[in-house]
């Protein structure tokens, strides 16, 4: 009796701790952690930061794209059966849509009353902001996701706006945040369109009014090109400026020359197989470039 009650609760927690990881894979955590980090680094670059707001603005952006992504499977749910990504929790059937649903719920929720706490010791702003991002993340799930550019556009400035997030803390958006965000917006904006580029053919079944959709896969990939040079030109700014040291100067040039790689792959082929490739490895490239800015502001600071 003891034996089976043992295997029982084995099971429990064997199916509890696959729950929990679909749960984390569903919402992405790895990027909320990226977004927390991008939030420390927005505060570190415009003078400092305090325990108690990096903890509040950190946590924030984590539970902020929680609930993005989870929203975003939920609407989602038909493109990625069509494509078979069966590395989605909703479409294995891990967990149900519903779920999903409620989940971004929540970590909107959670952001929203935190952002509230940290704002009345630091910045109205820093509310205002959030609030603003859980409407325009409703909105393009489920209005402007099926237009040209809106979307990614939009996808974009949400990967940016952690730096904007940290320097609202301090009350200081200065240069060197505007450098960063540019950066991170341009390479943003080209991972997104290659998203679409991946979605091409369940996006055209759906009627979507994507950009590969109207200029074609081809003519996509020169926009997706054309970012990442934009982006790389911008990275090449602070090693020039305010980031003067030799080790984040070579991390740096390495980093774009893994862009330049990724642009010559995309030239070379568009298949399903080499997009999802490339765009891992961009966003493997994004990380290592915010530990480099962060490494270089704590220097720095």
């Amino acid at each position: 009796m003891m034996f089976m009650k043992a295997k029982h609760d084995n099971k429990a927690n064997k199916n509890g701790k696959e729950y929990l990881k679909s749960i984390l894979q569903l919402v992405r955590f790895e990027h909320g952690i990226l977004y927390g980090i991008g939030v420390i680094v927005g505060m570190m670059l415009s003078g400092g930061v305090s325990i108690l707001s990096a903890l509040l603005g950190f946590f924030i952006a984590v539970f902020m794209e929680c609930g993005a992504f989870a929203m975003n499977d939920y609407v989602d749910y038909e493109i990625d059966k069509m494509n078979k990504r069966f590395d989605r929790p909703l479409v294995r059937g891990k967990i149900k849509r519903e779920t999903a649903l409620y989940i971004s719920m929540i970590g909107f929720t959670v952001g929203i009353v935190l952002s509230f706490i940290l704002s009345q010791f630091t910045s109205l702003y820093v509310f205002i902001l959030i609030v603003l991002l859980v409407l325009f993340s409703v909105a393009y799930n489920f209005i402007f996701k099926k237009y040209p550019l809106i979307g990614n556009t939009y996808i974009a400035i949400t990967m940016m706006i952690p730096f904007v997030f940290g320097g609202l803390i301090n009350d200081n958006v200065n240069e060197k945040i505007a450098i960063i965000s540019s950066i991170v917006f341009f390479f943003g904006l080209g991972r997104e369109i290659m998203k679409d580029i991946e979605d091409y053919s369940a996006e055209k079944k759906l009627k979507f009014n994507t950009l590969p959709i109207l200029i074609g896969k081809k003519k996509a990939v020169y926009s997706v090109i054309v970012c990442y040079l934009v982006g790389i030109v911008f990275s090449i700014y602070p090693i020039f400026t305010f980031f003067s040291n030799t080790i984040i100067y070579y991390s740096v040039i390495l980093l774009d020359l893994i862009f330049l790689y990724v642009c010559m792959r995309l030239l070379k082929s568009q298949d399903l197989s080499n997009l999802r490739k490339m765009r891992k490895l961009t966003l493997v490239t994004i990380a290592a470039g915010l530990f480099v800015f962060l490494i270089s502001s704590l220097s720095s600071s």
